[in-house]
């Protein structure tokens, strides 16, 4: 292998099992009905996410690693979330056949 002088080679390898969802939870984890609250996440190597639950669904956002985004009418009853990871052109991400996803129960009290 030869070089030339003044130029560098800069290489970014992503493998497919570098992709993944570090972490989601709500703020706070239990609500007051019909009250407002965040859901806030973590991610590995994953480009967009979307978040659904009962009505409420972001489609899909880009994503830099984390982020938070509120619920703005809360929920009325206890919740399942999920969070999704999705390619650039909004597919669902899998690894080794796997979804990559996460969810959590928001409870109302």
């Amino acid at each position: 292998m030869s070089f030339i002088p003044g130029f560098s080679l800069i290489a970014s390898i992503t493998n497919e099992g570098d992709k993944r969802i570090v972490s989601f939870s709500a703020n706070p984890s239990t609500v007051t009905a019909s009250n407002p609250f965040y859901l806030l996440w973590q991610t590995d190597s994953v480009p967009y996410i979307r978040i659904y639950g009962g009505t409420f669904d972001t489609g899909a956002i880009a994503n830099t690693g984390s982020g938070q985004v509120q619920v703005p009418n809360g929920i009325t009853s206890t919740t399942l979330f999920t969070i999704q990871g999705l390619d650039s052109y909004g597919n669902l991400l899998t690894v080794s056949g796997i979804s990559v996803q996460k969810s959590i129960y928001v409870i109302v009290n």
